[in-house]
């Protein structure tokens, strides 16, 4: 699964960008990322009218050894140029110098990296661990994001979990949690 978001900036250019998770070698325009564990990959291309150039691609996850990412990404482009990735994983995850430790089953996190034109940079990672008191409940194990998106510059994820969610900052940037 890719999840797409254009963004019109002010020059009247067109930016897209793509995320998903890949594994092995893939080859993105004119550069070629690898690693044999899963990856989230995000690459912004301009849109030309007729076809896109590429610009970039960059790689997130590093997941340890049997670790996996659900493959079900969520993305969000805020216009100021900082883009946001939502998705679930297994085991431990690498974005930029923060590592996020999972809980039971899938850990939820979301990341923002902040397009600097001819490259992004990392700016930061949260996870949201969960599971249940004692059982499972059905179909749910641990915590997945299950979307994303802004209302009036505040950025919203929401989570799908059994019993109970604990969240993890990389910067104290949490503002409030509701559970519905």
């Amino acid at each position: 699964h890719n999840e797409i978001a254009a963004v019109e900036t002010a020059s009247g250019d067109v930016n897209v960008y793509i995320t998903g998770v890949r594994v092995g070698t893939n080859e993105f325009g004119s550069s070629t990322v690898s690693g044999e564990d899963d990856r989230l990959y995000l690459t912004k291309l301009r849109d030309n009218g007729s076809e896109g150039q590429f610009i970039w691609v960059t790689q997130f996850g590093g997941m340890s050894l049997g670790a996996a990412v659900s493959g079900d990404p969520k993305l969000a482009v805020d216009g100021s140029g900082r883009i946001y990735v939502a998705d679930s994983f297994g085991g431990e995850a690498q974005f930029g110098d923060v590592t996020l430790s999972g809980g039971f089953g899938w850990t939820g996190f979301v990341m923002a990296v902040t397009d600097q034109g001819s490259a992004p940079t990392y700016d930061w990672a949260n996870a949201a661990t969960g599971g249940t008191y004692g059982t499972q409940a059905p179909g749910i194990d641990g915590v997945k994001a299950t979307g994303i998106g802004f209302d009036e510059g505040v950025l919203y994820v929401s989570y799908v979990f059994a019993e109970f969610i604990e969240l993890q900052s990389s910067d104290d940037n949490i503002s409030s949690l509701s559970s519905r």
